[in-house]
């Protein structure tokens, strides 16, 4: 059965089976079984010297890791890289809707604050304009970002599972 909780850095396995060589190299965090020690200094994330925060080799080894699992999806799946480009895309354009409504929202309490009733009445229409492009846009944001989350950890789960029942 799996022994212990996950440790930061390493996915504890069955230890009723090693995973094959060609998984435990292609896959450093990959181990057999978890030590006590491990389990208890790491399960919370945090580097054990007296509950410090991360430190920089830390945060370091993390993209490391997230590096090492993500760039073969990437390399791999052509529409995982469109997916990317697109995401940050509209990551951007989210940005430009957040910007957008800052300063429709200035422009609101501004016109309000004063009682300008033609100001009010132009910001109204401009917060309408807004919220036509903004909206659509913080939805598909939302979508694409989930579906690449939900795509990446399907082909980890498949990847993992074939990397490991390899050659039994």
């Amino acid at each position: 059965g799996i022994r212990g909780s996950l440790a930061r850095d390493q996915l504890v396995v069955p230890t009723s089976g090693s995973p094959p060589s060609r998984l435990r190299s292609r896959y450093p965090m990959l181990r057999v079984g978890a030590t006590e020690e491990a389990s208890s200094s790491q399960a919370s994330g945090v580097a054990a010297s007296n509950g410090s925060k991360h430190t920089i080799a830390t945060v370091r080894e993390q993209l490391r890791l997230f590096w090492e699992m993500s760039v073969p999806y990437f390399k791999e799946d052509n529409g995982a890289k469109i997916m990317l480009i697109t995401v940050i895309a509209l990551t951007l354009l989210q940005s430009g809707v957040s910007v957008v409504f800052s300063f429709v929202s200035r422009d609101f309490w501004s016109a309000l604050n004063t009682r300008d009733v033609s100001g009010f009445s132009n910001v109204i229409s401009r917060f309408g304009l807004a919220l036509i492009a903004g909206v659509p846009v913080s939805v598909f944001y939302r979508f694409q970002r989930e579906k690449l989350a939900l795509k990446w950890r399907e082909w980890m789960t498949q990847r993992v599972l074939a990397l490991y029942t390899a050659n039994r």
